[in-house]
């Protein structure tokens, strides 16, 4: 059991009483990835079989409520055993939409989203290139010391949908909006090398990696 201080940044700017609160985690001991989903809810990755698989495990007020679904997705595996970087090609970023109850797991290298459900058995897969990565594709990169694939550098959620800061081979970026269906709904081509983004509303807004300029773009 772990404690967390969370920051009520709106009551904090407007004044309103307490605005930090003390607030308890149970966490899988290994895990070498946390996300906290809401007050009761934490998604945790961890490396086993000599970190070459990730195991995920969903906890709900400290006790397993893992989807049996999320087995398929564990199975994805490098053959590098014990090394301290090619694990990533497996890396995730995830997004949550707590009032539809999905989770996007965005793969870092291997160009898919997986949406699934923690509460019910909804799963499917979104393949965002032309076609499929293969592990040990974008595992000999990592190994070679050559970066050159594409990957996604960051993403952001609404409640109406999730975007990505995608990076494809050639070295252009660009933003690419989906639905919570898992429906792409915009592609925003970017004119320059983009370090950051966030959102407000229907806004999107990007700091460019160089000169820290930052450019705002209206998403649908």
């Amino acid at each position: 059991m772990k404690n967390y201080l969370r920051w009520n940044l709106t009551a904090a700017y407007n004044g309103q009483g307490e605005f930090v609160k003390e607030v308890q985690y149970n966490f899988a001991p290994s895990a070498l990835y946390r996300w906290i989903l809401n007050d009761s809810t934490v998604l945790c990755k961890t490396l086993v079989d000599n970190n070459t698989r990730v195991v995920r495990e969903v906890l709900v007020n400290g006790t397993d409520r893992t989807p049996g679904f999320l087995s398929e997705l564990d199975k994805a595996k490098v053959q590098t055993e014990n090394d301290g970087f090619v694990f990533n090609t497996l890396g995730t970023l995830v997004e949550y939409n707590p009032e539809l109850d999905v989770v996007a797991e965005v793969s870092l290298h291997l160009d898919v989203i997986n949406l699934y459900s923690l509460h019910s058995n909804y799963h499917e897969s979104i393949q965002i290139g032309k076609k499929p990565v293969l592990i040990s594709d974008i595992e000999a990169l990592m190994k070679s010391g050559i970066y050159d694939c594409s990957h996604v550098k960051e993403t952001v959620s609404s409640e109406s949908s999730f975007s990505l800061l995608y990076r494809d081979s050639a070295g252009d970026m660009s933003i690419l909006q989906f639905g919570w269906d898992g429906k792409p709904l915009s592609r925003i081509s970017l004119p320059e090398n983009v370090s950051s983004l966030d959102i407000h509303g229907k806004d999107i807004w990007t700091v460019s990696a160089g000169s820290e300029q930052v450019r705002r773009y209206t998403l649908q």
